[in-house]
């Protein structure tokens, strides 16, 4: 069963506090989308991954029902949820290492990555002008297996 994507986020939100990083909709959006993203590249089966596939807004891959849940709060900690002990070993690992990393990160340094040349978002959003529509999986799986192949040089 696919893991829901507003849960997914809490447990982002719950690691960001956790860490002492700074917390936003549109981090959390972006940390999501790369737990997606490395997720799928680390093996995870894409029927089990997230219930919610990110769409090419125009600031880069949005989740809705997560912006919709998150959206006009400013401290979101009380959307904090620490679900360690529900994800598998390798979904914890990926959550934790996707988090730690990119969450020294400011949002608009995340969302500016998401928006390079070739990502999926931009073959979504720009080369096939499909504003709003949903990023498959298959495009976000061969960008992170091909592109992306070590999280931590991508993000120096």
């Amino acid at each position: 069963m696919a893991r829901s994507s507003l849960d997914l986020a809490r447990y982002i939100i719950h690691l960001l506090y956790k860490h002492n990083f700074e917390v936003s909709n549109t981090k959390v959006q972006k940390i999501l989308y790369c737990y997606l993203g490395f997720g799928l590249a680390k093996k995870i089966p894409k029927k089990e991954i997230i219930d919610e596939l990110p769409q090419a807004w125009d600031r880069g891959p949005v989740f809705p029902k997560v912006f919709s849940m998150l959206k006009g709060y400013k401290n979101l900690r009380m959307f904090a949820l620490d679900m360690e002990g529900e994800l598998s070993k390798l979904e914890n690992e990926i959550m934790k290492k996707t988090v730690i990393l990119l969450g020294a990160f400011g949002a608009g340094h995340l969302s500016t990555w998401t928006h390079l040349p070739n990502s999926p978002w931009d073959i979504v959003y720009n080369l096939q002008n499909a504003r709003y529509a949903i990023i498959p999986l298959e495009i976000i799986k061969d960008y992170f297996e091909e592109e992306v192949e070590d999280l931590e040089a991508n993000f120096k």
